[in-house]
């Protein structure tokens, strides 16, 4: 497969919170679950582009819990091999988006960022006589090859 934007996209979303897994009957999936619907739909845009199928959102409630979840998945052989290899099951960067050009890498950055991403603000203090929030921007992974 080639490189492309949508493709970057979907290799920073597989880095993060996206999945790949065997649907019970020994075919693999990928996808992911979130409670961001525009997320959802950007991840679902990206396979269509990547992969000329557009996956079925499907949208539940978790028990315990308030908000709606949505899934999307499909079960591209291509595209799933591209993920794990390129990846090594999620061990390593990607080489092929470190060896890309900016644009595509600012894909898996987005990707990567619009899964794991967050944004938060701690406490309030004072500095120089104003009231100031501190800001924080990261991502969350947890994977070895964030190291």
């Amino acid at each position: 497969m080639e490189l492309t934007k949508s493709l970057s996209y979907l290799l920073g979303v597989y880095m993060g919170d996206g999945c790949i897994w065997d649907n019970g009957s020994g075919v693999l999936c990928f996808g992911a679950e979130v409670q961001d619907k525009d997320f959802i739909e950007r991840i679902a845009e990206s396979i269509e582009d990547t992969c000329d199928k557009l996956p079925v959102i499907h949208a539940h409630k978790r028990l315990n819990r308030k908000s709606e979840y949505y899934r999307c998945q499909i079960s591209n052989k291509k595209l799933i091999d591209f993920l794990i290899e390129n990846t090594h099951a999620k061990t390593i960067l990607p080489k092929i988006v470190i060896d890309s050009n900016i644009v595509l890498q600012k894909e898996f950055i987005a990707g990567l960022l619009d899964s794991e991403g967050y944004v938060s603000m701690s406490k309030r203090h004072m500095y120089g006589g104003h009231d100031v929030f501190d800001m924080q921007i990261g991502f969350s992974v947890c994977d070895p090859w964030i190291y």
